[in-house]
């Protein structure tokens, strides 16, 4: 007999949700349920569902409601509708007493299944999960001027939130960060908020304009007819951008700061004299990819007063 989770006499099939790991806090909660099976260690948290809750009429489930809010998340990145049990398996379908520390985890999994939310980092912060990496955001004109942000924010991004990212987007690698020595990958913020210019919205630019993001993202194959061009997806509708190292290394937001500042107010010119000259050659393209390197970059840097110069090009309240 197929087993059910209904009411009213109403029959509905069962689905189940494994929770082998925390991603929150770096916790593992055995080896994999299956393969802890054989050496009779480990366990996951295992929630039982209606199978079609999503589309079979089911109300939200209030209680995971609840517990969400109580855990400081205004809701669940997903949908949990109809009645649901959580349960504690050690063996394929062998249980054991569920525990309260359980209930932390069912919760961490639950806010951020699917989510793809990022938090500034705190500096002094003595423990971060180890599948937690620091990034960075990259603003655009709308969050500094709205917002009053930096242009340049530390952020905590969590594996399943590059996971989720490079399967909805994929994963784009900066041409000019691979040249200099930090390859890295970017991610456009997924929420709307400025994809349409949001009331008061005064400036020439799209609030969604992010230059600093588009040069970095210049295409740098000699040999390639769109060279010193950024593709039109990192050209146009950019927003906020969340940037990681592509070796899963802590990322600082001064190396971040620095790369943006030579891409836009150094290469991009160099770029693109040899793209309107007519006499431009083969050669003079390699000259410039030999250019960029992390001491040229530097120099640029102190040169231009760094970090003022920055802030005083991305300072858009007049």
């Amino acid at each position: 007999m197929k087993k059910t989770l209904g009411c009213g006499g109403q029959m509905r099939s069962i689905g189940r949700l494994y929770v082998e790991h925390n991603d929150v806090r770096g916790r593992n909660l055995g080896s994999g349920k299956f393969g802890s099976a054989l050496r009779n260690e480990g366990y996951c948290v295992t929630l039982l569902h209606r199978d079609g809750y999503l589309a079979d009429g089911s109300p939200p489930n209030k209680s995971i409601l609840a517990s969400v809010r109580a855990s400081g998340a205004p809701r669940p990145p997903y949908a949990y509708n109809g009645p649901m049990v959580a349960m504690r398996e050690v063996h394929p379908e062998d249980y054991a007493d569920i525990q309260l520390s359980d209930f932390r985890h069912l919760m961490d999994y639950l806010i951020t299944y699917a989510s793809t939310d990022v938090r500034e980092s705190v500096p002094d912060l003595q423990y971060r999960a180890p599948t937690v990496v620091r990034g960075v955001k990259i603003c655009c004109d709308g969050e500094i001027k709205l917002h009053a942000s930096e242009p340049f924010v530390s952020i905590d991004v969590r594996r399943s939130t590059r996971t989720n990212l490079s399967s909805i987007q994929g994963e784009s690698n900066s041409p000019i960060s691979a040249l200099l020595g930090i390859p890295l990958n970017f991610w456009k913020d997924p929420s709307a908020e400025f994809h349409v210019n949001p009331p008061g919205w005064d400036a020439t630019q799209w609030a969604s304009s992010n230059q600093n993001v588009a040069f970095m993202m210049m295409r740098t194959n000699p040999s390639d007819p769109s060279w010193g061009w950024a593709p039109l997806y990192w050209n146009h509708d950019i927003g906020n951008v969340w940037v990681v190292r592509e070796d899963g290394q802590d990322l600082d937001v001064r190396e971040v700061a620095m790369m943006c500042h030579f891409a836009r107010f150094k290469l991009q010119r160099m770029f693109e004299d040899t793209i309107d000259s007519k006499d431009s050659t083969l050669q003079d393209r390699k000259r410039v990819l030999k250019y960029i390197t992390r001491e040229n970059m530097r120099a640029f840097w102190e040169e231009t007063g760094g970090g003022e110069a920055v802030r005083s090009h991305d300072d858009l309240s007049d």
